[in-house]
């Protein structure tokens, strides 16, 4: 994976997404699927369209899909950021 900051110098950084979550605030960030992190404030809706799926709307419009690996912990990430 590659992020890359525009800025004055352009700045790119290249880790695993495993690497890259270890190293975010997990009270504002959550993986969702095996290739997905998101900002959890960026979540507007939370959807299960049929049983064992899970989709996400963001901000932005986008739709992301909550794998059911990850479904768990990102449930729990929304459940903390209501409470």
């Amino acid at each position: 994976m590659s992020l890359r900051y525009v800025e004055p110098d352009l700045t790119t950084h290249r880790a695993s997404l495993n690497v890259l979550q270890e190293n975010l605030d997990r009270r504002v960030i959550a993986r969702i699927h095996r290739s997905t992190i998101v900002n959890i404030d960026s979540i507007v809706t939370p959807e299960s369209p049929s049983h064992g799926e899970f989709n996400v709307t963001l901000k932005s419009r986008t739709r992301a899909r909550v794998s059911r690996t990850y479904g768990a912990s990102a449930i729990g990430c929304l459940a903390c950021d209501i409470a």
